[in-house]
């Protein structure tokens, strides 16, 4: 195949003009589309434009700050509510999810005597209604419903109350042992040792690159509009209408430099990116969560939240041992004539 030579003409001259400046119109638009993703850098941490070390700086504060607080406001929010809660609920055993456990076996030992009451007239029941006199049984034919009812909905509340106990373990022992709390502790005072100028580096070696490459591409786009022109203006001084094909590929091949800068920054202005987004996310996670006893990272107010959950699982205890009282004396009742129909047979 021959290759193209200066004596080989192109289609048309208005074709190589069109092509020099779709040309330059595309590299524009990808160095503008690298632009646009710095504005949106800038707009989602609310930064001043234009990008410079001032970015670092502003960033770097509202970080630190943040970071700052959150310790303070961990340690002692943390320390109140597990100091509110021994006071509430004094402890007995090795802790107060231990104690907890204790009152939930209570609770589970309790309700089996009322599975036990409920068993045994449900027994007698099958074994002796038909002796009983109209009025007895008429009295148990319209209690045994709301006694059956009743006991199925103690029963799912004890599952339930368990259940959430189950759930909610990791974070109280996490607040509310000493180990746990301990932990916590330690995890705070390191979050208290990041001072300014941690977050100011990382931040200024990406601010600063990312400046630099903003002003290549500035660079850049004022040379390709000047190759633009250059090569519009060359195309211009033919007087044939085409032009050899070896002459409008070096018109086209002069845009490569620019080319290069894209293809360079399109590699390092996204690592840049995503080491920024990855710093923030870190620091943002820092300055708002803790690491359980068991390796999971939960935010501060989930684990605050868990001593809410902790102080209303104690106070339902209780409740549920009164319901389970309650319910085994209602059952009493009834058992209690069951048992003289029996002993009257």
């Amino acid at each position: 195949m021959d290759h193209p030579t200066d004596s080989t003409p192109l289609h048309q001259l208005s074709d190589a003009l069109r092509a020099v400046s779709r040309m330059s119109a595309l590299l524009r638009k990808r160095l503008d589309g690298l632009d646009d993703d710095l504005k949106k850098i800038g707009d989602m941490h609310d930064l001043p434009p234009p990008v410079s070390d001032e970015w670092a700086r502003v960033l770097a504060l509202r970080l630190f700050y943040q970071n700052s607080a959150f310790h303070t406001r961990a340690r002692a929010e943390l320390t109140s509510r597990r100091d509110m809660l021994m006071q509430l609920y004094p402890v007995r055993g090795h802790d107060l999810v231990d104690d907890l456990q204790t009152c939930l076996h209570d609770l589970c030992e309790r309700l089996q005597i009322v599975q036990d009451t409920w068993d045994k007239f449900v027994f007698l029941f099958d074994g002796y209604y038909l002796s009983m006199d109209a009025t007895d049984q008429e009295r148990i034919e319209e209690a045994r419903p709301v006694l059956q009812q009743n006991f199925k909905e103690l029963k799912a509340d004890v599952a339930g109350l368990g259940l959430m106990a189950v759930g909610e373990d990791g974070k109280w022992k996490t607040v509310l042992t000493q180990a746990g709390f301990s932990h916590c502790i330690e995890q705070l005072h390191e979050k208290s040792t990041y001072d300014l100028n941690f977050f100011l580096g990382s931040l200024r070696m990406i601010f600063l690159t990312l400046a630099r490459l903003h002003q290549e591409r500035l660079n850049a786009r004022a040379r390709c509009d000047e190759l633009c022109d250059s090569q519009i203006d060359t195309l211009f001084s033919h007087t044939a209408t085409s032009i050899p094909v070896g002459q409008f590929l070096r018109s086209i091949e002069r845009f490569r430099e620019v080319e290069l800068v894209i293809q360079e920054h399109g590699v390092t202005h996204k690592n840049k990116q995503r080491m920024l987004e990855e710093f923030v996310e870190a620091a943002n996670c820092r300055s708002s969560t803790l690491v359980t006893l068991g390796g999971v990272q939960l935010s501060l107010d989930t684990l605050l939240y868990s001593c809410c959950r902790y102080d209303w699982a104690r106070v339902k205890c209780v409740h549920l041992m009164a319901r389970c009282a309650e319910q085994e004396n209602a059952i009493q009742v009834h058992l209690a004539v069951l048992e003289r129909t029996r002993n009257m047979d």
